[in-house]
């Protein structure tokens, strides 16, 4: 799959929409908690999220296949957008601190990581469920999601 990655400049995108963004699939358990635990770990409150159904996700994002937003994740940063196990793995980096060291993992070969990523994602929701509604968030971090 080929698309533009479009950096996003600043007159595409207002500074709540800037870089890093990392677009989810907000009907799945595992992408829930996962979101939870991020936005949890993020001290320096780097991340905004947005959904991959969402209005940022259609604009951004218009030249992906119709059913990727039903089994992937997708960051875009300041280098680009960046797919499964690639956007997994960066958006975790964004952390800081220690959580740098997930870049690490990014020397396995794509092939390996995205394999693994892709068996996850076809079983996240029967081992994880669906949730109806995103988790509780507080004003604070409601602020952070992005349409």
């Amino acid at each position: 799959m080929n698309i533009t990655e479009d950096k996003g400049s600043a007159s595409d995108f207002s500074v709540e929409t800037a870089p890093p963004v990392l677009f989810f699939d907000g009907e799945c358990g595992l992408c829930n908690n996962s979101i939870r635990w991020l936005i949890d770990h993020d001290r320096r409150r780097v991340l905004r999220f947005a959904p991959l159904r969402g209005k940022l996700a259609e604009r951004k994002l218009s030249a992906l296949p119709t059913d990727y937003h039903d089994w992937s994740v997708v960051l875009w940063d300041e280098n680009g957008v960046h797919f499964e196990s690639d956007a997994a793995l960066r958006a975790v980096a964004c952390l800081g601190g220690f959580w740098r060291l997930a870049r690490l993992l990014l020397a396995v070969p794509r092939v390996i990581r995205n394999s693994l990523y892709r068996f996850v994602a076809r079983n996240r929701i029967r081992w994880f469920g669906r949730v109806d509604s995103c988790a509780l968030l507080s004003a604070e971090d409601r602020a952070r999601l992005l349409p």
